[in-house]
């Protein structure tokens, strides 16, 4: 598959933002955030990867960028894996919607199909966590995690925009968490799946941000 080009990714957040009626020039208010970074995995982001995302690989920089910005402010970055021990006995619904059976390497714990993109670089006080289903919250110690550290806001980056953000997004949600959506630090299988997503969770979940805008936020903060 063709993956979104980084070189094109600047100008579709202008026409992003446009489209969704964001505000580029607002920071949020970023008082006591943790990045959450969802399924960064060769998968989903290499042209060898068994299921790869449109939009991943554009939005690498980006996360990065972030990353590094949560460790300079000393705030907590949470990384997601979707992994499968054995499909047939642990994936569930998600496993048999896909036909993931026990012969398949799709996400396979222990394999190079499910290592986070060596492009991305967590650090020793981050915190990686498995998951089974699409939300990183369920059946993880995510939520303990961030209850523990203080955490009011998460922004969500990664992958799918459409299926694993979006879930862990309405799930930050329902948790009572003040959720923001990253505009150009999040991939979704195609273009029209992005924006329906973004605009969905703007209307009633959370707040759609840029990248520049959670730096500048957290930069102003930690002065």
């Amino acid at each position: 598959m063709d993956f979104l080009e980084s070189k094109a990714l600047v100008s579709k957040t202008k026409m992003w933002a446009s489209s969704l009626g964001i505000d580029i020039e607002q920071r949020p208010k970023l008082l006591h955030p943790a990045l959450i970074v969802v399924d960064m995995q060769r998968d989903f982001l290499l042209p060898d990867g068994l299921l790869p995302v449109w939009g991943g690989p554009a939005v690498m920089p980006n996360i990065q960028a972030l990353i590094d910005r949560f460790h300079a402010a000393t705030r907590p970055v949470m990384f997601s894996r979707h992994v499968y021990e054995n499909p047939e006995t642990d994936g569930g619904a998600t496993a048999r919607w896909w036909k993931v059976d026990k012969s398949s390497q799709l996400l396979r714990e222990g394999t190079w199909h499910a290592e986070l993109a060596e492009a991305l670089s967590p650090g020793p006080q981050d915190k990686i966590i498995p998951k089974r289903r699409y939300s990183a919250f369920y059946g993880t110690d995510l939520e303990i995690l961030l209850r523990t550290s203080g955490v009011k806001e998460v922004l969500i980056t990664g992958v799918c925009t459409n299926i694993c953000c979006e879930a862990t997004a309405h799930d930050a949600f329902f948790r009572d968490f003040e959720v923001y959506f990253v505009l150009d630090g999040t991939g979704a299988t195609d273009e029209a799946a992005h924006l329906g997503t973004l605009r969905n969770f703007s209307l009633a979940y959370g707040r759609t941000i840029t990248t520049q805008q959670a730096i500048e936020s957290l930069q102003e903060k930690h002065l």
